[in-house]
């Protein structure tokens, strides 16, 4: 089958995308991606076997009035003709839409060529639309980004595609239970690591010294919980600890930074900026722990990042707050411990438990390596996808 990949942004990278399109490859389908271009990209390349088609972004003010158009139908001008000329040229037969935003313009396009939609909902987008727009001040941007307007665009756009994934168990309840969408037309597809990528690309040791580092790798966003790690940092100043984290760009960066500064431990902090995907397995062996501090919300409660099983194949033992999937996981698989979200003091004696004892690192990483590479591995976990695609062989 040709698939079609929607997304609203550039690519790559997009790490859970391309593992998609490697195993359907791999399961014998012809895949095709639709993007945004930046710059001097090609307007069409051939990426990892999938064909990708890119379109420059509107000028400002043609991209002002689709935003105001979107605001008000939720359906995109621009979109909607790159959808409908990347299915024309590419003969597509299903579409495959990443996020909630494109899912209506996407089931639009779809139904003039009467062609089935999967919705991939990589997150709760309405509750992420809701941390997001905590700090604006644009009555017009806080109108636009209104979570209780999402969570309406949701209800209502959702049963209309023919497939649903989410990311997690939770995510999926959350949908079922809300009526959203119905349970035989949901697929969990987890954002679990690919064993052979991470094997492949994770060639160097831990570092050996006497200092135990604790690495986080992703974005860096308030609700992340950083500071609060930096803040249980002040507890334990006295021992030899080394926060890594990777991604430390933009403005809230530089606050990280500033924070640690003022409470004196700004030699305990290591804030990159960047690393190429393919480093990341090298960076997080280099480290002795993996922290995953998000703070509890409706969001982080029904999504699951990467970096956790990340961090599980590389065998180091995590800390991860009590957010509902990150919870469930690591009690579920004994590959960590958890502290209350917003509890300095817990957290702070998490860490001072692991950094204390040697062997409880050893084997609880372990036993992270031991489900990452089997129930909680790509590997596994893609077969999911691959059989959601058989069943639309006689649509």
């Amino acid at each position: 089958m040709h698939i079609g990949m929607i997304l609203c942004k550039p690519y790559p990278p997009d790490i859970r995308l391309e593992k998609e399109i490697r195993s359907l490859i791999e399961a014998g389908h012809h895949l095709f991606v639709l993007a945004e271009r930046r710059n001097a990209e090609p307007n069409r390349e051939n990426i990892s076997g999938a064909i990708t088609d890119r379109y420059a972004p509107p000028t400002s003010f043609r991209r002002r009035l689709d935003w105001l158009r979107f605001q008000t139908s939720f359906k995109s001008s621009f979109w909607n003709n790159r959808i409908r000329s990347f299915v024309k040229r590419n003969n597509i037969e299903i579409l495959h839409v990443h996020d909630l935003p494109l899912v209506g313009t996407t089931i639009e396009i779809a139904r003039e060529f009467n062609i089935p939609v999967v919705a991939d909902m990589h997150e709760n987008y309405p509750a992420a639309k809701q941390l997001w727009s905590e700090t604006i001040r644009d009555p017009l941007v806080w109108f636009g980004d209104d979570y209780r307007r999402w969570q309406r665009y949701e209800k209502r756009i959702l049963p209309l595609a023919n497939k649903v994934i989410t990311v997690v168990d939770e995510a999926a309840h959350r949908l079922q239970e809300s009526e959203t969408v119905k349970s035989e037309n949901m697929t969990i597809v987890m954002n679990v690591e690919e064993k052979t990528w991470f094997d492949t690309l994770a060639t160097t040791n831990i570092i050996e010294d006497d200092t135990i580092r604790i690495v986080y790798v992703g974005g860096v966003r308030p609700h992340r919980g950083l500071d609060e790690v930096i803040k249980a940092l002040v507890e334990l100043k006295h021992r030899n600890l080394l926060l890594r984290i990777i991604g430390a760009k933009g403005a809230y960066a530089k606050e990280l930074q500033e924070i640690a500064k003022d409470l004196g431990i700004a030699n305990k902090i290591d804030l990159v900026p960047w690393r190429p995907l393919e480093e990341v397995p090298n960076t997080i062996m280099e480290c002795d722990i993996g922290i995953i501090p998000h703070q509890k919300h409706a969001h982080t409660d029904a999504t699951i990042p990467h970096k956790l099983f990340q961090y599980m194949l590389g065998g180091k033992p995590v800390i991860v707050s009590n957010c509902k999937p990150l919870e469930r996981i690591v009690k579920e698989t004994r590959a960590g411990l958890v502290f209350e979200s917003g509890n300095i003091k817990d957290l702070a004696a998490r860490i001072e438990e692991l950094y204390g004892d040697a062997e409880l690192r050893k084997s609880l990483g372990t036993n992270g390596r031991t489900a990452a590479s089997g129930k909680y591995s790509w590997e596994v976990e893609s077969q999911k996808l691959v059989r959601l695609y058989e069943q639309f062989k006689s649509f």
